[in-house]
């Protein structure tokens, strides 16, 4: 079935009705919301790419989408798009924040190299969801309506869900010039330090789902993709918890009696055994 003859493509759902569909496939579901240029598009779900826990045990989801909106001279029509949707805590950094920081300091120094290995977000819409509190096996018989609504506002926790439409990227599978694979991963290596020692941003999350490459000009350009475990590197409370994608975390990472928290080596640890891996990887093809 194609998305256009689908019943839900005449009748869009809301983005929150999409944190429900997560839990199935969306594919061919039809989202509509009002981006942050205050113009109403609908998107229709192509394909769902990827699923993970993110920081906070929340679910967050990959899709790649397909602008179908009605709108002149709208420039997601141009080819597929990338959705990103993650739950956060309402005092948790979004994820954009450390793209655009980085982008903001890039233009700002005029190191402008930067900009080809870092993604390209093209909207970010922010909604906050309020969670009701589980209902108690027991209830007191003695508390009245209004005392239950009183507590029941105080119990809610409110939490923000994040939708994030970004440029298409390429994985490292669909690289084949043993030349490619080498410029991406130089690009990484200088990405990453970058990041690190000019705009304080430390990834975290080093792994071969988060080093991805776009295609301009006739070139290739290594990515440094998924900042949703990133943090700041004078932020002493993010920067001590443990993140990282196995097979890739570091060593010590995964000695419960650590604790020197996550540092720069601990990610250029993740670095090698990504390399590690997709070389085991291409000698099993060979052979």
């Amino acid at each position: 079935m194609t998305p256009h003859s689908d019943p839900t493509f005449v009748h869009p759902r809301d983005p929150g009705q999409l944190v429900d569909d997560l839990d199935d496939d969306p594919q061919g579901f039809a989202y509509r919301f009002e981006g942050s240029d205050g113009l109403l598009r609908t998107i229709v779900v192509e394909q769902f790419l990827h699923r993970s826990e993110g920081r906070n045990g929340w679910n967050s989801a990959v899709l790649e989408v397909k602008c179908v909106c009605s709108l002149s001279g709208c420039g997601w029509h141009e080819e597929n798009k990338i959705l990103k949707v993650y739950h956060l805590n309402m005092d948790d950094p979004l994820e954009e924040q450390f793209i655009w920081g980085a982008k903001e300091k890039a233009e700002s120094s005029g190191e402008h190299w930067t900009l080809d290995h870092l993604p390209n977000i093209i909207d970010a819409i922010t909604c906050t969801i309020t969670t009701p509190p589980e209902e108690e096996e027991e209830e007191e018989e003695d508390m009245d309506q209004d005392d239950s609504e009183s507590r029941m506002d105080e119990d809610c926790e409110e939490h923000v869900l994040q939708l994030t439409i970004l440029e298409k990227l390429y994985p490292l599978a669909e690289l084949k010039d043993l030349r490619d694979f080498s410029q991406v991963f130089y690009d990484i290596l200088q990405i990453h330090q970058w990041l690190y020692e000019c705009a304080g941003v430390l990834h975290r999350d080093l792994s071969s789902g988060n080093i991805m490459f776009r295609r301009k000009n006739g070139k290739i350009y290594g990515v440094l993709n998924d900042f949703g475990l990133s943090s700041y590197v004078q932020d002493p409370d993010l920067i001590s918890h443990r993140a990282g994608t196995l097979p890739f975390m570091s060593l010590d990472l995964l000695n419960s009696n650590w604790e020197g928290g996550h540092l720069y080596r601990h990610d250029l640890e993740s670095l090698f055994f990504i390399m590690l891996c997709l070389h085991q990887q291409n000698q099993k093809c060979v052979n």
